[in-house]
């Protein structure tokens, strides 16, 4: 099985992976979207994937993608844990994906491949980004 902590230690292994709109490989880049494909894959917890979007905000189809994927299920915010993604509005609308990597009583963090870095990121979950969360869900199967 796989753990909550085994997902964030996959997603550190792409950091600095340069961002690349639709991008699916650690050597050509990858989007938000991406990096969670790849990890998934990487851990066999999912083989759904969908690179049809426009780089403009969409946040139907976005929303409408993120829920028909079989092998994730949504979860209350307050109960996120170390493993599980977001989804975030930017600037309003839900257009983007980000791991959380750690939690602690002090400090939450993520990852993302962020176009505003230019590559997969880890940083704290501060304000700015936990006022723009929209979701949360879970790969099925995930253990503690």
């Amino acid at each position: 099985m796989v753990t909550q902590n085994a997902i964030a230690d996959q997603a550190r292994l792409y950091i600095g992976t340069p961002f690349r709109h639709q991008g699916r490989s650690r050597i050509g880049g990858l989007d938000c979207v991406g990096l969670l494909v790849r990890i998934a894959k990487d851990l066999k917890l999912s083989e759904y994937d969908f690179s049809i979007y426009s780089a403009e905000p969409n946040p139907a189809q976005f929303m409408e993608i993120a829920r028909a994927c079989p092998d994730i299920e949504r979860v209350n915010l307050k109960d996120r844990k170390i493993g599980d993604f977001l989804t975030i509005s930017l600037p309003k609308y839900p257009c983007h994906v980000a791991i959380i990597s750690f939690q602690s009583t002090s400090e939450e963090r993520m990852i993302h491949a962020w176009a505003g870095a230019g590559a997969v990121t880890e940083h704290r979950l501060d304000e700015f980004w936990f006022s723009r969360v929209r979701e949360c869900y879970r790969f099925k199967g995930v253990e503690a």
